[in-house]
């Protein structure tokens, strides 16, 4: 919920790290040694990591080794991110109520700060890693259900799977999230939808476990949301997003929903580029397009390093190859700084910029 994308000792093919080789101080292919320290830079041309976030994901991955073996998995985010940026992290992986409530517990007790992963489409993930866990929901949490028109949906679930079971039944409600990535949980967090609709304003009930109340179900009048966000209350800032029910309508041409998806997602692929990015930079501001106003400013084709703002859509930052997260947020920096000295309107972020404990940062 990018979101709170996607966080797995010992699978090294398709991005998982194994964790039990260390070569000459660096990152060998990515993986790390249990008890080892990571210096110096990392592989892959990555920057060194400064030396508290070090401390503190060795402290926490030597307590996960001795503690929770079982639970244990590094991973380079890079390999997780739809934009290809990110050091290592620690992640668990929860597969149902009672693992996610216990994992939740070990946490709180420890302290430590962790961070909800869905497929990585909305993350800009720091170059150096993480030092807080990283949650990925699955299991249990990936389950769809459509019973007539309330369509049940785990937080895990692929957010594309969804829109196309229920659509492909004849029910319309989701035709929104057409072409959007991730999963069901990273759209709620961030209400993502289209430029008329969120995915909030069709859910029914949102399931949440909280280590301060435990679960519970909030209704959709209990929902407080707007463009782009959804406020939850302070009580529910560490609540963790199980599932959600969405409300369906019947349409009366049973093929209409699957042709607007189609329509959407061929609009889409030709207005958005293809490369590896993490969509949208910045929210639209009220009244205007974020795409156009940077458009307007010339900077299509600004590169900092790898990174480059899209010659087809300028408000997606694309990795043109080797591309950091730090070069993300420089150019981040430029675009925003553009727009606001020619038109005087601030740009908000619609993506969300991580610092080493799993917190929304600036991007300066």
């Amino acid at each position: 919920m990018s979101g709170p994308g996607e966080l797995v000792v010992g699978e090294a093919p398709g991005g998982e790290l194994a964790s039990d080789k260390l070569a000459g101080g660096k990152l060998a292919g990515g993986e790390l040694a249990v008890g080892e320290t990571p210096g110096g830079e990392l592989a892959g041309g990555e920057a060194p990591w400064p030396a508290e976030v070090a401390r503190l994901f060795d402290e926490r991955r030597r307590e996960l080794a001795r503690s929770r073996p079982r639970w244990l998995n590094v991973v380079r985010l890079a390999r997780r991110s739809t934009m290809g940026v990110g050091g290592p992290a620690l992640a668990l992986a929860p597969r149902g109520l009672e693992e996610l409530a216990e994992m939740m517990d070990w946490l709180g007790e420890r302290g430590w700060p962790w961070l909800v992963q869905g497929r990585g489409s909305n993350l800009l993930f720091p170059d150096g890693g993480l030092s807080a866990p990283t949650l990925r929901l699955e299991g249990d949490f990936a389950r769809l259900e459509l019973q007539g028109d309330r369509l049940t949906v785990g937080a895990g679930a692929d957010l594309a799977e969804a829109t196309r079971r229920s659509v492909e039944a004849g029910w319309s409600g989701l035709e929104c999230l057409a072409g959007v990535p991730g999963t069901v949980g990273g759209a709620l967090a961030g209400n993502a939808g289209d430029e008329a609709r969120g995915v909030l304003e069709v859910v029914d009930s949102v399931e949440l476990v909280s280590p301060e109340l435990g679960r519970l179900t909030l209704s959709a009048r209990e929902l407080d949301y707007d463009y782009r966000v959804w406020r939850r209350p302070r009580e529910l800032d560490r609540a963790v997003v199980t599932k959600a029910v969405i409300g369906l309508t019947k349409a009366a041409d049973p093929q209409a929903p699957a042709r607007d998806v189609q329509a959407r997602l061929a609009a889409r692929r030709a207005k958005q580029p293809a490369g590896p990015s993490l969509g949208s930079v910045f929210k639209n501001p009220p009244g205007f397009s974020a795409g156009r106003l940077l458009d307007q400013c010339g900077l299509k084709g600004r590169r900092v390093g790898g990174m480059t703002v899209s010659a087809i859509h300028a408000n997606f930052i694309v990795n043109a190859g080797g591309g950091t997260s730090a070069e993300a947020r420089e150019l981040m920096a430029i675009m925003a700084e553009a727009v606001g000295e020619r038109f005087g309107v601030s740009l908000a972020p619609e993506i969300k910029v991580l610092d080493p404990e799993g917190r929304t940062r600036g991007w300066s």
